[in-house]
């Protein structure tokens, strides 16, 4: 904010000025080309709403978490009633200051550096002449990387003891040590880490990068749609038993059925679209379809087993 007002001496206030010229929606310009017109602005806006999803991912850790809360009538309420604040600051309200700093026509932005010099919030920082501050946002981007790796270590191991205390994976998954952390299943979640390495391939990091984050973004949002289904089917379950919202919960949230009607239906609407780019004619890319739908699948089956 203070970059965008001209709080840094010697330099302009930006304001709205990149929203205008060169404008906040681009025309899509994939492998196939340039696609124009309302047709394109809405394809590129799809695909970045693809790609924002790898963002989001992570809001549903609280569910997992609830399995190993000391209170979690009380802790889960409080950690969904935050999330959605957070959210707002941190994804939308970060998506919008840096929308303001940076045009889509910096040329830094796609520089295919596979570091963090590409990212908006260190490109704005350096043009507006401050020394010191992309490092440290540099140093914020890695402390968050560990964050978001430690978090779905947690899930992906708390996952695999679920699915083998319902018998559906190996029973050795169960052994805890003695401050009850599942050794083995985080063993084996930490075994698929060296596919970072894909970096070192012919296509680079900005490649390797670009799979896992297809592959991350469509999970995660294909796992939304999942548990939105299983509300559903709560919510029906609930009110064919009689059981209130108001009274016998601890706590409900808004708008429903009707907003995990909604959920559902987007999810399965962005993941089945997702892969839209190999079908334009002459763009047809393999590893981009695997990308896209292969990994899809095998989400639905396991989704499916649990």
């Amino acid at each position: 904010m203070i970059i965008d007002l001209g709080g840094v001496p010697g330099q302009e206030r930006i304001g709205f000025r990149y929203w205008r010229d060169p404008g906040a929606f681009v025309q899509y310009a994939g492998n196939a080309g340039e696609i124009g017109g309302s047709l394109g602005r809405f394809l590129a806006f799809f695909t970045a709403f693809i790609n924002a999803g790898y963002s989001y991912s992570g809001t549903e850790v609280v569910i997992i978490s609830a399995a190993e809360a000391s209170s979690p009538s009380t802790q889960i309420p409080k950690a969904a009633r935050r999330v959605i604040y957070r959210i707002a600051l941190f994804n939308c309200g970060s998506a919008l200051i840096v929308g303001m700093l940076v045009p889509w026509t910096e040329s830094q932005l796609s520089g295919g550096t596979g570091n963090a010099a590409s990212s908006p919030w260190v490109i704005a920082i350096s043009n507006a002449g401050i020394k010191a501050l992309p490092s440290i946002v540099n140093a914020v981007i890695l402390t968050s990387a560990w964050s978001a790796g430690n978090s779905f270590v947690y899930v992906a191991s708390r996952t695999l003891v679920g699915l083998a205390s319902q018998g559906h994976a190996p029973r050795f998954m169960l052994r805890t040590d003695k401050r009850g952390v599942p050794y083995w299943a985080v063993t084996f979640t930490l075994i698929f880490a060296p596919l970072a390495y894909l970096s070192l391939g012919s296509g680079g990091a900005s490649k390797a990068y670009s799979w896992l984050q297809s592959i991350t973004a469509l999970a995660g949002i294909l796992a939304w749609g999942v548990l939105c289904l299983a509300y559903i089917r709560m919510h029906a379950a609930m009110k064919a038993q009689g059981v209130s919202r108001d009274t016998d919960i601890p706590w409900k949230s808004r708008l429903q059925p009707y907003a995990a009607w909604f959920g559902m239906i987007l999810s399965f609407i962005i993941v089945f679209f997702s892969g839209f780019t190999v079908f334009i004619k002459g763009n047809w890319d393999t590893s981009n379809f695997f990308a896209n739908y292969i990994s899809e699948s095998r989400a639905i089956r396991g989704d499916e087993q649990r």
